[in-house]
């Protein structure tokens, strides 16, 4: 019994000393636990902080806000405007060129961090993505091509080129061969009679004036041969349908040309073939208008077409058209002095994005100080 006894005691002790144990080793095991967890969620904290991610930037080329210099390194108003803004938070980028469809949607689909160029602000865009604080104020403008100072000249221009000018061609062309058979008739005429050759036309130059005279609708002395006859008979119904078609080629060329003196306004827009640039804001302003126009993928394609006489204005961001006539097309275009539907330009962001009110600061400091003026005449002018 006493064995029993002195064993269980025995047990109790030792299973008091090992509990006792346990719970001195809790705590420090706990506590270590606590610190091995605080470092680790340090060590994140810091390589946050030191690890910023970079980027993703679409760039549309659109000079003179942005564009590639002769280096190929991307320059103009907007590149320069964020490449300040980025240093400014810190921020690291990688551009990407893409065209205007592409960099909208890859900002929306969340593939771009940010969008840059002259990207107007409107609220259709702004339900798919952020953008910043307008950096430029500006509107629409239409370009046309120069006229001559005289409306002659102008319609002669409008006149002498394409289907018209192949159909003035044809018309020269039955003239000249109406004047050689005449003349030939006549020649023969003259030969077999000759007392009577002073009645027929027999040299050249008289039968080609016979033949402009009755092609004007004026009367002549006809051809005396039966065979000068019978070509003035006939040239007589031809000059009804030349003059019918002559008259029409006029009143063509005088119809455009009063259409093109009178772009004044917007109103005026209905009245003329126009282009411009898909996914645009002024394409957005045509449909919204219900003004026909035509669609093409860059502004390069469009001054295309107006050099082709395709198309008869184009309809743009004012301040884009005047750099680029300026540039490159200052003796063929001009931009007419009305601007229209006012817009903003600023940065498309990706919406979530916690650095965005940053980058609104950093865009007012840096547009209101003295060199941002300085900056827009550079590229603009006046």
């Amino acid at each position: 019994m006493r064995r029993s006894i002195t064993v269980n005691r025995y047990k109790l002790k030792s299973f008091l000393i090992i509990f006792v144990w346990i719970c001195n080793f809790i705590p420090a095991f706990a506590q270590s636990e606590t610190t091995d967890s605080a470092i680790q969620s340090s060590k994140k904290k810091v390589e946050r902080k030191t690890q910023s991610p970079v980027w993703q930037v679409g760039i549309l080329r659109a000079p003179p806000f942005s564009f590639k210099d002769s280096k190929g390194e991307w320059v103009g108003i907007s590149v320069i405007l964020w490449r300040l803004v980025a240093n400014d938070i810190g921020l690291k980028y990688k551009f990407e060129e893409l065209d205007l469809p592409e960099l909208l949607d890859g900002v929306s689909r969340g593939d771009l961090d940010a969008g840059i160029g002259p990207l107007t602000i409107t609220a259709e865009r702004e339900k798919r993505f952020d953008f910043t604080h307008s950096f430029f104020n500006t509107g629409l403008g239409v370009v046309v091509k120069k006229e001559p100072d005289t409306k002659i000249v102008s319609i002669l221009r409008h006149i002498m080129r394409g289907e018209r000018l192949r159909t003035i061609g044809v018309i020269l062309l039955t003239l000249a061969l109406i004047a050689v058979l005449i003349f030939i008739c006549e020649r023969r005429y003259a030969k077999a009679k000759p007392d009577k050759a002073n009645e027929a036309r027999s040299n050249f130059w008289s039968s080609l004036w016979w033949s402009l005279v009755i092609l004007i609708g004026k009367n002549d002395r006809h051809p005396a041969s039966v065979g000068g006859r019978i070509l003035a008979l006939s040239w007589m119904v031809i000059s009804l349908i030349i003059f019918a078609s002559l008259t029409a080629l006029i009143t063509s060329a005088l119809t455009v040309t009063e259409l093109k003196v009178k772009i004044n306004s917007p109103n005026d827009l209905v009245r003329v073939r126009l282009a411009t640039v898909k996914a645009s804001t002024s394409e957005e302003f045509l449909n919204r208008e219900r003004i026909n126009f035509r669609s093409v993928a860059n502004i390069t394609d469009a001054f295309k077409l107006l050099a082709e006489s395709k198309t008869d204005a184009i309809v743009y961001d004012k301040p884009l058209l005047r750099y680029l006539v300026k540039k490159n097309y200052a003796n063929d275009f001009e931009v007419l002095s009305f601007t229209f539907e006012p817009q903003s330009y600023g940065f498309a962001i990706k919406d979530g994005k916690l650095e965005l009110e940053g980058i609104n600061r950093s865009i007012l400091a840096r547009t209101q100080a003295s060199y941002w003026a300085d900056l827009i005449y550079r590229h603009l002018g006046k």
